[in-house]
């Protein structure tokens, strides 16, 4: 398996263990701390992951659950997002790829096509901006409204 091409489709397995690899090399080339945590109850798989950089207090959390046969899988992401697990069932039995599909919080995901279909790069963005770390749009954002702040300030103080 091969991280650096993202994650594979070729069982749920596989894809939960890649996303579980990119949030760890992620969080090591971040300086963050990466918490991962897996439990079986049945058939049924559940693995959490967080990602929390103790200097801002801010944190990442994907959980992903999935179960088979016959396969499914469901999860969250940051509270944002819903997944799916997206299921190959064109023929008479399950087959890859299986893809976890994106939908913005609270969306039926069985009726609903996906907005986004899981991908590395796409969860690398996700973990970042979730952190709101540097060189992310959304902490330049934060940092373009904390100087447009301050220079406000300055300009009502003179």
């Amino acid at each position: 398996m091969n991280i650096s091409k993202g994650i594979p489709d070729d069982t749920p397995e596989n894809s939960v263990k890649a996303i579980l690899e990119i949030l760890k090399e992620e969080a090591e080339l971040l300086g963050v701390k990466c918490y991962p945590k897996t439990y079986c109850e049945g058939a049924e798989t559940t693995t959490q992951i967080d990602v929390i950089d103790e200097t801002s207090n801010k944190s990442f959390r994907i959980k992903l659950t999935y179960t088979g046969p016959p396969t499914d899988g469901v999860g969250t992401m940051s509270g944002r997002w819903a997944l799916r697990l997206l299921v190959n069932d064109s023929s008479l039995r399950e087959s890859p790829p299986f893809r976890w599909g994106l939908y913005p919080g609270g969306t039926d995901t069985i009726y609903a096509p996906p907005v986004h279909i899981l991908d590395g790069p796409l969860l690398r963005k996700f973990l970042r901006r979730t952190l709101e770390l540097p060189g992310t749009r959304m902490s330049q954002d934060i940092n373009r409204s904390r100087e447009e702040l301050t220079s406000n300030t300055k300009d009502a103080n003179d």
